[in-house]
């Protein structure tokens, strides 16, 4: 009876597990189709306004003075103004076109996200973590480039602040996943804001000898002090449409990859800052990582 109720609980265990990393994945996914969503809107609404219908109507009017052509441009009035009109035409087609493909290409960096957030979990039964070695200032603009149309979108104004750090040691995926989360998190935090006072700060800057740190402080409604030792907590959330996997994911992500994911707040309507901490390239959290340990500090 022991060992059945033990095998019980241990299938029980590993179906919750399998549970809380799908709503990861799903929770990550969703924060980068939201941008996905924005840089589709912007293309489509490009497409809408697009100059490509008054090129085709020049067309078929000269297609119809076609016998003529010579005489229309030279002596009709409005024959005279096609070749200035053309220019002016072909000049905003290819800033429309210089738009479009940038779109396009931010598009493909967040299907690309996917691609990994998806391909990191059907590895998750094969490593914990792939360490490698990065500049963070690459990630977090990555991070910022992300969200920055749905923020923008939302009034919210980025500023950053970076200083230059060593390299750092970590899993640059995951590090990216945690940052999106963060910034994805600021425009609900910012909502019930003046759109005047709306502002994110990124800051990038040492915590000590072995670690950088990446702040991200909102001007928000700010976190209680009650609310501020559950806000990691498995299914917590202070919003009526939140699910509280993201903040607990990333919390969890942090651990796995040799950092630690804090939040601060001075209380309601005083805004909020989340810090998160990662090893220089060499330090003693990395080489515990490259180690084969569990990417948590102090457990093997």
């Amino acid at each position: 009876a022991l060992e059945s109720a033990k095998d019980r609980l241990v299938d029980a265990s590993r179906r919750a597990g399998m549970a809380e990393v799908a709503t990861g994945v799903l929770h990550n996914v969703g924060n980068v189709l939201n941008s996905v969503n924005v840089v589709t809107t912007l293309i489509w609404d490009a497409a809408k306004r697009s100059k490509l219908e008054s090129f085709y109507r020049t067309v078929e009017l000269l297609e119809r003075e076609r016998e003529n052509l010579a005489e229309f441009i030279t002596r009709d009035e409005r024959g005279k103004k096609i070749p200035t009109y053309l220019a002016v035409l072909a000049d905003k087609l290819k800033n429309e076109q210089k738009t479009v493909l940038n779109d396009i290409s931010r598009l493909r960096t967040h299907i690309d996200h996917i691609k990994e957030i998806v391909s990191a979990q059907q590895a998750f039964s094969r490593t914990v973590c792939a360490v490698e070695t990065f500049d963070l200032k690459d990630v977090v603009a990555d991070a910022i480039e992300i969200n920055l149309a749905d923020l923008k979108r939302n009034g919210v104004r980025i500023e950053q602040e970076f200083e230059q750090l060593p390299q750092i040691s970590s899993d640059k995926h995951k590090v990216l996943q945690i940052l999106i989360n963060l910034l994805s998190n600021t425009k609900y935090a910012l909502a019930d804001v003046d759109a005047s006072s709306r502002t994110v700060t990124v800051r990038i800057k040492p915590a000590g000898p072995n670690k950088g740190r990446v702040e991200v402080e909102d001007t928000g409604r700010g976190i209680s002090q009650e609310n501020l030792t559950r806000i990691f907590n498995y299914g917590f959330t202070t919003r009526e449409d939140g699910n509280g996997f993201g903040l607990h994911t990333s919390a969890n992500t942090a651990g796995e990859i040799g950092g630690r994911l804090t939040a601060h707040s001075d209380g309601p309507g005083r805004g909020a800052r989340f810090v998160l901490e990662l090893p220089f390239e060499g330090g003693p959290l990395a080489d515990e990582m490259m180690g084969g340990g569990t990417g948590i500090p102090g457990v093997q």
